[in-house]
């Protein structure tokens, strides 16, 4: 062959490739628009049917002007009230004014003020309403779209990617449960993805104006965020790794950056530092202790989360579902890359051109992933064995748990699988950029919850830039095997992406009319209680003071008739039953609970009893007193 034929055969190669790549990307452009068509559709969809829960009370309490003290104050001992009186502190009145709302937000100073001052003026446009109050979130949701995309061209320099990446992020049941709630983490991936489009954008130009951007980012991650610090921080060691640890002129206007960030922040350090001691009791559940099982939990939820949210098991504990998952992904993932892909003459031969750091050293990454799959199998192979008679039961018993838990396993997998491709295919800078981001706020929390044994990295909502890493790498991977020239290869990527769509749809119809159990915490017993309570025939409603928000809560789907009673002392309450009066006691605390059983006069029994996930699991439960006396034979 000459080399006229060879050019021409390559050129109609490379034709060919190329005309595929158009046809290819206008498919997919095509499924990605559908996909996000989709995903506004349950974003908006039954916004006022899910739980509005102890979090969102606080938004709207606190956007309306009232403080969680002066509700207390007001409710408490006040005789008996009725939903109607409960929600007047939800919404906005004439009663109170921006002043309040911000005086509000400073007794909360661990909630920095722009998302609620932003709400705030949403609903002097919209209305109080449940559902306008949580549209605000939606539309925040909409905007980290065209912000993903950015970062995906900013980062890889591919728009296969940032399509992909949107598709993933439309029908995500994690990102489409927080648009649906009226909390800043939707406008908190806004400012995530801004900022780190910016420094990107920055270290490429490095020009005044450039840096200027990034920095105003981070003012309003601050803004929107304290844990946007952690992101900044983050950044900050990105920078410095990419400067081999010199000061350069791109760590000089970095910090200052940092600096002009503070300073405009600084006010709101000012309202921290003089509203100390209320940051730390408005954060004491972060530092109550759990079981480390617990936290690891809720990271291989957080993984799951971003592509589906399947139910698992009706009768087996969650916990002991994901001891199994993290033993067998890591088994699995352990076996791939010890017995084939680091066993295949390529990898042997020291890696491919393009591959980067531990993807050069077969040896290295055996001995990393020996060390930690022994580790994860003593930790929990013993919990394993004790429930293996439970695990075969279930796989007999609960086939569609059986197809949750399966599915599962192969997002673990599959998560785990797209980090090493990152690494192995990408560029230094890329693939640095990601797990920074991914791993250094959770890892940053994990770290302080094992030196104060508490809980702040058990809240998924918290990880946010973890899930926005994973799914990244995820969409890196997907967007590389359907451009990849092997057909098989294509066929993989192409068959992969449809099922984690299709997995998304599915797990956005299950939860289309229902709130995810991971997102309300306690409040997600709000409907069996409501349902007790709506039933009876003339319910009374006894609540501890301390409950006050709880049962702002409960009041949405409270029917008119529920006379609710906010005590200051509950202890007394036998002095204010008539003999044979039964009354509900919501939510009554272990020493209220031994005190009224004590009482001879009177008659205590749970009505309503959680299951728990954990024994340390803060839940909410119901329970029945009545007071002893001649009832006629009258029950």
């Amino acid at each position: 062959m000459n080399l006229s034929s060879l050019g021409d055969f390559l050129g109609q190669r490379l034709g060919r490739y190329k005309s595929l790549y158009r046809i290819v990307r206008k498919a997919w452009l095509f499924l990605v628009i559908v996909v996000f068509l989709l995903g506004l559709f349950f974003r908006c969809a039954n916004l006022d049917r899910k739980i509005f829960w102890v979090d969102e009370v606080a938004t709207a309490t606190r956007i309306s002007g009232y403080t969680r003290q002066e509700i207390v104050e007001q409710l408490a001992d006040r005789g008996v009230v009725n939903k109607e009186d409960l929600q007047r502190y939800q919404v906005l009145s004439s009663e109170k004014d921006l002043g309040d709302t911000i005086n509000a937000l400073t007794k909360s100073p661990e909630h920095a003020p722009l998302y609620f001052l932003l709400a705030r003026f949403w609903r002097e446009l919209f209305g109080s309403s449940v559902t306008a109050t949580r549209s605000l979130s939606i539309v925040f949701s909409l905007f980290a779209v065209p912000c993903l995309y950015w970062l995906c061209l900013e980062l890889f320099r591919s728009p296969m990617v940032g399509w992909m990446a949107i598709a993933l992020f439309s029908i995500s049941p994690f990102y489409i449960a927080y648009a649906q709630e009226a909390r800043p983490y939707s406008l908190w991936t806004i400012t995530i993805l801004l900022s780190n489009v910016a420094l990107l954008r920055a270290i490429r130009l490095d020009s005044r104006n450039s840096w200027l951007f990034y920095a105003v980012t981070l003012i309003f991650g601050f803004y929107t965020s304290l844990f946007s610090f952690l992101i900044a921080f983050g950044q900050g060691v990105y920078a410095i790794i990419l400067e081999n640890f010199r000061y350069t002129k791109t760590i000089g206007n970095y910090a200052i950056a940092i600096i002009f960030a503070l300073l405009a922040f600084s006010p709101w350090l000012i309202v921290i530092a003089q509203n100390w001691q209320a940051l730390q009791n408005n954060t004491d559940w972060m530092r109550e202790p759990v079981d480390f099982l617990f936290t690891a939990s809720i990271f291989v939820a957080s993984i799951l989360l971003i592509f589906g949210d399947l139910p698992l098991s009706t009768s087996l504990e969650t916990l002991r579902i994901v001891e199994l998952l993290i033993v067998l992904s890591i088994a699995i993932s352990s076996f791939y890359f010890i017995f084939v892909k680091l066993r295949s003459p390529l990898a042997l031969a020291g890696g491919q051109s393009r591959s980067v750091g531990f993807a050069q050293s077969p040896k290295k990454v055996k001995l990393i992933l020996l060390f930690l799959a022994i580790v994860a199998f003593a930790f929990f192979l013993p919990h394993l064995i004790a429930q293996s008679p439970s695990l075969i039961k279930l796989a007999y018993l609960e086939p569609g748990a059986t197809i949750g838990i399966v599915t599962a396993l192969g997002l673990l997998v599959l998560a785990t699988f797209s980090i090493y491709f990152l690494c192995a295919k990408s560029t230094k800078p890329i693939y640095l950029f990601i797990l920074i981001q991914t791993f250094c706020l959770p890892g940053i929390l994990v770290l302080n919850d094992i030196l104060i044994k508490g809980q702040s990295s058990g809240a998924p909502r918290y990880l946010v830039p973890f899930q926005l890493g994973i799914l990244l790498s995820v969409a890196y991977l997907l967007a590389n095997k359907i451009q990849c020239i092997n057909s098989q290869q294509q066929q993989i990527g192409k068959v992969t992406a449809l099922l984690l769509i299709l997995l998304g749809v599915v797990s956005g119809m299950l939860n289309l009319n229902k709130s995810p159990v991971y997102q309300k915490s306690r409040n997600f017993h709000n409907p069996p209680i409501a349902a007790i309570l709506n039933a009876d025939l003339n319910p009374s409603l006894f609540v501890d003071s301390t409950q006050t928000m709880d049962i702002l809560s409960l009041s949405h789907i409270l029917e008119e008739k529920v006379k609710i009673q906010i005590l200051s002392n509950p202890e007394k309450i036998s002095q204010r039953l008539k003999e044979c009066e039964k009354v509900f006691l919501f939510n009554p605390s272990k020493t209220l609970r031994s005190q009224l059983t004590n009482e001879k006069s009177l008659q205590i029994e749970q009505v309503y009893k959680p299951n728990l996930l954990i024994p340390t699991e803060t839940v909410l439960s119901l329970w029945s007193v009545k007071k002893l006396g001649d009832c006629g034979g009258v029950d």
